[in-house]
C-alpha cells in the first residue's frame, strides 16, 4: 500500500484512527426517527477540518461534508459503526448548516454530545441534544 494515499493506507498507531468512506450506508441498529440525535449548528468546513486536526484523525480534504459528519460519528463511537443509526446535514433558513448525527444507544449520544461541546473545533457552534 501506498503510506502517501490516503485511501490505502492503514495505520497501526492507537491514537489514529483510519477511516474509510463506508461503500453503502450501514443497517441502522433502530428506527431514526426513535434515538437520540445530536444537533450542531451555525458550523462550516473549517470546524470540520480543525476537529479532524484537532483529534489526529486522517482525513482527505477533498471529503463530501456527508463524508466528514459520518467519519466524526464513527470516531465517537470508536470505530463501533453498528452504533450509528444515521448522520447528515442540511442547510438552514438564513444560510446556516444544520449536521445531524444519530446514535442507537443512549451512552453513545451522551459521549458525542461530550465530544463535541468540549472541541476546540466547534466552539462558536451550538451543540444541542434532541431525544428520539
Amino acid at each position: 500500500m501506498d503510506r502517501n494515499d490516503p485511501f490505502s493506507y492503514n495505520t497501526a498507531a492507537s491514537d489514529i484512527m483510519d477511516f474509510v468512506t463506508p461503500s453503502a450506508a450501514p443497517k441502522p441498529a433502530a428506527p431514526a426517527s426513535s434515538v437520540p440525535t445530536i444537533l450542531v449548528t451555525d458550523w462550516h468546513r473549517s470546524h470540520l477540518l480543525d476537529f479532524f486536526r484537532e483529534k489526529n484523525i486522517e482525513f482527505h480534504p477533498d471529503y463530501s461534508w456527508k463524508t466528514f459528519i459520518w467519519l466524526i460519528a464513527k470516531f465517537i463511537v470508536n470505530g463501533r459503526e453498528e452504533e450509528i443509526v444515521e448522520t447528515d446535514w442540511k442547510k438552514m433558513a438564513g444560510g446556516g448548516t444544520a449536521m445531524f448525527i444519530k446514535f442507537s444507544t443512549v451512552a453513545a449520544f451522551d459521549e458525542g454530545v461530550e465530544i463535541l461541546r468540549s472541541s476546540k473545533a466547534f466552539e462558536g457552534c451550538l451543540v444541542e441534544r434532541i431525544r428520539g
